[in-house]
């Protein structure tokens, strides 16, 4: 994981990314996926990390025009919890319109 974390220009402190739980699931799946056989390294892996980027600076952008800390907090909290599930909903209904399309 290290090596994708480096490729997109991310802290990649070994040992220390380990804490971070984000990073473990990341890795449990990753590591899931390939005993199943499918692609998983940081060529696959590299333009999801580009994509992810992009909302994280979108949603820290909307988190910043806040006026005070504890707009900013909320903002972050409802951004974590609420833009999640959108995300995926997103992602899962671009799957059916591009299933569409070529199947």
């Amino acid at each position: 994981m290290e090596g994708l974390l480096e490729h997109l220009g991310w802290s990649a402190e070994p040992g220390l990314s380990m804490l971070n739980p984000d990073h473990r699931r990341l890795v449990d799946s990753v590591a899931a996926l390939v005993r199943l056989g499918y692609p998983c390294d940081i060529e696959q892996l590299l333009p999801y990390g580009r994509l992810a980027a992009r909302p994280a600076v979108t949603d820290l952008d909307m988190i910043e025009e806040r006026p005070t800390q504890a707009e900013q907090i909320e903002a972050a909290v409802a951004l974590t919890v609420l833009y999640e599930p959108v995300l995926l909903s997103l992602r899962r209904m671009a799957h059916a319109e591009e299933s569409d399309r070529r199947f």
